[in-house]
């Protein structure tokens, strides 16, 4: 079963939520410039959260910074594959080989 929305309540809940935000900010603060971050930033982490609940879908492990360089000190290339990310684990794997 479906409830009907009024739009116009919609529109009023919205446009407080407008006014709540713009009597909230900064003094001094670009309100039109920290929603467009705000929005910006929204985007990019959603597109980071379809990005790692595909990868966890599929198997694909996380990364672990600490645990990849720790392998990768030990020589461990193949662990510190999965736990590096890729830019990481070649850059680190290039300076190892040939020093």
């Amino acid at each position: 079963m479906r409830v009907p929305i009024n739009p116009a309540y919609l529109l009023l809940g919205v446009a407080l939520v407008g006014v709540v935000i713009y009597l909230r900010r900064p003094a001094g603060s670009n309100l039109a410039a920290d929603m467009g971050a705000a929005a910006g930033g929204a985007v990019v982490d959603a597109a980071t959260g379809v990005v790692l609940g595909i990868g966890d879908g599929i198997g694909i492990p996380r990364t672990n910074v600490s645990q990849g360089q720790a392998e990768l000190a030990a020589g461990d290339y193949w662990n510190a594959s999965f736990h590096l990310p890729a830019g990481e684990f070649v850059s680190g794997a290039w300076n190892r080989l040939t020093n």
